[in-house]
């Protein structure tokens, strides 16, 4: 087991490519709009949230600007900006997270995504493989921290050179922009390991979820390197077991033939490694009684969730914590209006597991 880290962060998540109370579902007064995912970053900080996940993708609005967005309608919230490898160059992508450092006083993160479904990376023209993607990202991530050094950078690479690159104004904030890195096979966690400050993973089962990070950690190691543990997960959170419960079977009640056909496609198509994690998990919910995988047929990456009342949910996030997860970014059905019962009784439930198992532990060093 892990040591309690009880230096714990919590992140929301913006919809940008439409929000729903059910999967496949597009209600009509949550559909996409600079409004509407304003009311959400707004009810996130409002919430305690420390930052929100700007997702990326071609159905997705484009993350930076609605980064300038959401930095413009609230006060503390950081923006973790979802950027593909693929699409961006690093030089560009450098330059507007360090636009948006400037912008927010430091509010920025950025969420290095390498891939995904090849039908959905050929939207944005690329055709890279799962293997070269990866080698690709640890170049990309290896550039942006030269390009953020505020020194002319000149790199040759595989995939990238560059020559003379220098950009201004400096990064505000001193420590630098995070940069996260998620992907479950050996390939993206050597990567992380190298060079990302943040390793992130879908929801698993805390048990494969621990084994996942002893591997990350041997990687760190091996690269004299320390790194923080980060987890997606869906909350369906009600007041009560039976409640929550039955919101998640309502949830996947309706999901029609057109979008259970694409759902199969893209998931037959995929080459991701974490996708088919959580495909092999599908249906084995034994292993906690929260723990749902009823959405994994219908959706792609964040899949998985954990149900039930604030309290239960808490103790199921504990035990991620106990693997060594201390970053953890929430997504819910629909994204406003639920980020407050979670973060006002979700949250605070799990704080509290973790300062009194810290104070048993440190009271027992003594």
């Amino acid at each position: 087991m892990a040591i309690l880290d009880s230096g714990l962060s919590f992140a929301w998540y913006a919809p940008t490519h439409g929000d729903s109370t059910i999967i496949g579902g597009r209600d009509r007064d949550r559909g996409w709009s600079p409004s509407y995912i304003d009311e959400v970053a707004r009810e996130a900080e409002a919430a305690g949230f420390e930052s929100i996940l700007i997702p990326t993708g071609p159905t997705c609005a484009d993350p930076f600007l609605t980064a300038g967005h959401i930095v413009a309608a609230t006060t503390d919230l950081v923006t973790l900006i979802a950027v593909r490898t693929g699409s961006w160059l690093p030089t560009v992508a450098a330059k507007a997270a360090m636009t948006v450092d400037q912008i927010s006083g430091g509010r920025v993160s950025l969420n290095i995504v390498s891939g995904g479904s090849p039908m959905e990376l050929a939207m944005d023209g690329d055709y890279s493989q799962h293997e070269v993607r990866y080698r690709r990202t640890g170049e990309y991530l290896e550039v942006l921290r030269y390009l953020w050094r505020g020194e002319p950078t000149t790199y040759k690479g595989e995939f990238f050179d560059i020559t003379g690159a220098v950009f201004r104004p400096p990064i505000a904030r001193k420590e630098g922009i995070p940069l996260y890195l998620g992907g479950a096979s050996a390939d993206a966690i050597r990567i992380a390991a190298s060079f990302a400050d943040v390793y992130l993973m879908w929801g698993e089962p805390a048990e494969a979820v621990s084994l996942q990070l002893d591997k990350a950690r041997h990687f760190a190691s091996e690269a004299g390197r320390e790194i923080r543990y980060g987890m997606r997960i869906n909350l369906i959170v009600e007041e009560t077991t039976e409640a929550a419960w039955s919101k998640a079977r309502q949830m996947v009640a309706s999901v029609d033939p057109e979008m259970r056909e694409r759902a199969r496609a893209y998931l037959a198509n995929s080459d991701s490694e974490g996708v088919a994690r959580l495909q092999r998990v599908a249906g084995d919910d034994a292993q906690d009684p929260a723990y749902w995988t009823g959405m994994v047929p219908f959706r792609s990456g964040n899949s998985s969730a954990l149900v039930g009342s604030p309290q239960e949910v808490a103790a199921a996030l504990y035990r991620y914590v106990e693997a060594g997860i201390s970053e953890f970014i929430f997504s819910a059905y629909p994204h406003l209006g639920t980020a407050r019962l979670i973060g006002e009784s979700v949250i605070p439930s799990l704080r509290r597991m973790v300062e009194e198992k810290s104070s048993k532990i440190n009271g027992g060093l003594k």
